[in-house]
């Protein structure tokens, strides 16, 4: 089953506007990354699987949130901006290939560029 991501009756306004980071604070953007998972062979892992490697290698993300993006992209909120920063300094590898993390903004990742 191929997953929909877009709503043709939802204008792209109306999902900025209810979208939870885009208040005028900007306090859940300014400690989210999003990360790009693809193994070698072309494999995108589930939500579930992305879960179960933070938890291993991102032990200390206590309040860690994991939202699944489409096309092998995650975007994880973390509880702090500290810890962001902790992991996005880091060198992280899912199934032998290394794992993309940038900071996550709203307009940008929003066009998928």
């Amino acid at each position: 089953m191929k997953q929909r991501l877009v709503d043709s009756n939802v204008s792209f306004v109306e999902a900025v506007r209810s979208f939870k980071w885009s208040n005028s604070k900007g306090d859940g953007v300014n400690r989210s990354l999003v990360g790009s998972f693809e193994g070698r062979d072309m494999t995108v892992p589930t939500l579930s699987k992305v879960r179960g490697w933070t938890n291993k290698n991102w032990r200390q993300t206590h309040g860690l949130n994991t939202y699944e993006m489409g096309g092998g992209k995650f975007l994880f909120e973390f509880a702090t901006r500290d810890t962001a920063e902790q992991v996005i300094a880091g060198d992280w590898v899912w199934c032998n290939t290394k794992v993309r993390l940038d900071w996550w903004t709203l307009l940008k990742n929003a066009f998928g560029v």
